[in-house]
C-alpha cells in the first residue's frame, strides 16, 4: 500500500484527499471496478474488431491475386480455413455489444444523469474511466484506422473517447498525455494520440445529415462536429503545451 495521491489540482476545487486517517490507500485500489468493466469492453470489442478487420483485408488481397489455387492447396495441406460468415457476424456482434455497454452504461447513462450535472462531479465520473478509455484507445487506433470512418462501432469507441477526455480533469489529462511525451524502449508513441484525434474528426463528420429533410438531425450532426473540433482544438494546445514544457 502507497500514499494516497491527490492527483486532482486543488486550484481547481478537485482534490481528492485519502479517505483514510492514516493516510495509506486500501486494496482494492479506487476505482477498480470502472477500470475492471471498461477494459473488459475495450478488450473484447478490440480483438474481436481486429480479426474481423483482418479477415477482410485477407479477402480483399486474395480477390486481387486471385487466390482460388493457393486456398485449394491450403486446404489440401490441412490449413484452416478462413473464418466463416457465421464467425465474422459473432465477431461483430460481440464488438458492437461490448462497445455500446462503455458508451450507453458506463458513459452516456453517467452523463445524462441530472446527479452528476455539476462540473466538479462530471469530472470525477469522467476520472473514472480515463485511464481504461485512453490507454485502450490508443493501443486500437491501428485497426480503428482501417474502419469505415461512419461504422458504428468505430463511431461510439471514438464518442467515448472524447467525451472522456472532454470531460476529465486537466490535471489528470495533462499527466497522460506527459506519459506520451517521452518514447517508450525507443519507440514514439504521441503520434497514436494525435492520430486518434485525427480518427476522431474523420468520424464525427459523418454525423452531419446529408439528407435535406432532416433538417433537425443535421443540425444536430452540426453541433456535435463543432463540439468535437472544440475538444480536438483544446486537446492539441494541450499537447503542445506539454511536449514544450
Amino acid at each position: 500500500v502507497g500514499q494516497c495521491s491527490n492527483y486532482l489540482m486543488e486550484e481547481k476545487g478537485l482534490s481528492s484527499p485519502c479517505p483514510y486517517p492514516d493516510g495509506h490507500e486500501r486494496l482494492p485500489q479506487a476505482h477498480w471496478l470502472a477500470e475492471l468493466l471498461a477494459n473488459e469492453c475495450f478488450s473484447i470489442c478490440s480483438e474481436s474488431c481486429e480479426a474481423v478487420v483482418t479477415e477482410a483485408i485477407a479477402q480483399i488481397k486474395a480477390s486481387r491475386h486471385d487466390k482460388v489455387r493457393k486456398k485449394s492447396a491450403l486446404r489440401n495441406h490441412g490449413s484452416k480455413s478462413s473464418l466463416s460468415r457465421a464467425d465474422l457476424l459473432r465477431l461483430q456482434s460481440n464488438a458492437l455489444h461490448a462497445v455500446t455497454i462503455a458508451y450507453e452504461l458506463l458513459v452516456r447513462r453517467h452523463a445524462l444523469d441530472e446527479r452528476f450535472q455539476t462540473g466538479e462531479i462530471r469530472g470525477r465520473v469522467a476520472a473514472l474511466f480515463l485511464a481504461p478509455v485512453f490507454s485502450n484507445t490508443i493501443k486500437a487506433t491501428p485497426w480503428l484506422a482501417k474502419m469505415e470512418s461512419t461504422h458504428k462501432i468505430r463511431s461510439l469507441w471514438l464518442l467515448t473517447f472524447l467525451h472522456t477526455l472532454q470531460e476529465a480533469p486537466e490535471a489528470l489529462t495533462r499527466e497522460k498525455l506527459r506519459s506520451y511525451c517521452t518514447s517508450y524502449k525507443g519507440y514514439p508513441r504521441l503520434h497514436r494520440f494525435v492520430r486518434a484525434l485525427r480518427l476522431c474528426s474523420s468520424s464525427c463528420q459523418g454525423f452531419i445529415s446529408k439528407d435535406s429533410s432532416g433538417e433537425a438531425e443535421g443540425l444536430s450532426g452540426t453541433w456535435v462536429v463543432q463540439e468535437t473540433y472544440n475538444t480536438i482544438c483544446a486537446l492539441l494546445i494541450v499537447v503542445v503545451d506539454e511536449c514544450a514544457g
